[in-house]
């Protein structure tokens, strides 16, 4: 038989046991948790990049050339554009005239600096750039989200330093030859255990944050090509000066 003394350490021992791996348990679980988090952020961060990314690109997409297809508007955080996908010369079609942006009944003044007032919401997509077409949502939990309008080039120093700005004005929207986009979203649930105090910087060197929550957050930032505004233009001025130097040469 045990001693009561042999049953007490027996039980003691179990007991630090039991906590260590309850204890490793714990952490594993919180880890994982974690880990779900930052995947799921950059599902969506990707998703909504490469969703902006794939339309943007064939923005004013114009093959009859028979009216203007561009960006109609933008601003900081947000933006409309149009394309003519049917070849009709019109931007009356399914999905050819679309807006981008925050939700106005859920989201006040987040059309014009990209940041909720309500510190997160939901980013989404109308078509047709009608008030009777529901907006659809894109990502869910973002933050912040700036369009940096990258110009045409028109410098003599053989140097590559476009201006940028963050309000085109209506004649700039036609000098635009490529969008930055910065994305900052927040995870779904707070981590009592963390504390963010990062700042997160943009293309445009705006700083957003720091928050000082238990929000962990993620920021992308990807800049977008347009293929169809100022092609044929930049495509001759490349061309001409080649043309001439070779009619020199022959």
């Amino acid at each position: 038989g045990f001693t009561l003394i042999e049953l007490m350490l027996t039980l003691l021992i179990s007991f630090f046991v039991i906590g260590a791996i309850s204890a490793a348990y714990q952490s594993q679980q919180k880890s994982q948790a974690n880990l779900s988090q930052k995947i799921q952020m950059q599902q969506q961060l990707r998703s909504l990049m490469t969703f902006l990314s794939s339309e943007l690109r064939i923005a004013g997409l114009d093959p009859t050339e028979s009216t203007d297809m561009w960006l109609q508007a933008l601003t900081s955080g947000s933006q409309r554009f149009t394309k003519d996908t049917d070849e009709n010369g019109l931007s009356d079609g399914d999905n050819e005239d679309i807006e981008y942006g925050f939700e106005d009944s859920l989201v006040d003044d987040s059309d014009t600096d990209g940041e909720p007032d309500a510190g997160f919401a939901t980013f989404s997509r109308r078509r047709n750039n009608a008030a009777s077409t529901a907006f659809e949502s894109l990502a869910d939990n973002i933050v912040a989200i700036e369009f940096l309008s990258v110009l045409e080039d028109t410098s003599d120093n053989d140097e590559y330093d476009p201006d940028t700005t963050l309000t085109p004005t209506a004649a700039e929207l036609d000098d635009i030859r490529s969008i930055s986009i910065s994305i900052l979203i927040r995870a779904n649930n707070a981590d009592q255990s963390f504390i963010n105090n990062n700042t997160y910087t943009s293309a445009s060197g705006a700083i957003w944050g720091p928050y000082d929550d238990n929000f962990r957050r993620q920021l992308l930032i990807t800049n977008v090509k347009l293929r169809n505004i100022g092609l044929w233009n930049d495509h001759y001025q490349q061309l001409i000066p080649q043309a001439l130097l070779l009619s020199k040469c022959s």
